[in-house]
């Protein structure tokens, strides 16, 4: 061991003090990290979740939107039919000239 003029180790001290403050460092460092990963992971978590229930509630709503819209487009299409036939349907007595009037003379 190498002594200074008052007598002491200050070589290994200084070392030995270095040591202790790097593993300190160490330590504390990891806490943190353990702490702010652990904050940030659930964190994380609870976005994702939120994110997947808003993406499940939108896919309902437009499967519900998309069979409304179904049944809408049956139904109007429905009454478009009827709609249609009647107007190509005249009165039965416009579109028949064999048929008589009742009120003309035999």
């Amino acid at each position: 061991m190498h002594k200074d003029q008052n007598g002491s180790a200050t070589g290994v001290t200084m070392a030995f003090l270095a040591i202790v403050i790097a593993v300190v460092a160490l330590v504390l460092s990891w806490v943190a990290y353990n702490r702010t990963g652990q904050d940030l992971e659930d964190k994380i978590n609870r976005q994702v979740n939120e994110s997947s229930q808003q993406v499940e509630q939108g896919l309902d709503q437009g499967a519900q939107e998309l069979d409304q819209g179904a049944r809408n487009l049956e139904d109007g299409s429905d009454d478009a039919r009827q709609d249609a036939s009647d107007a190509i349907e005249p009165d039965e007595e416009a579109s028949n000239p064999n048929t008589e009037d009742s009120t003309t003379t035999q």
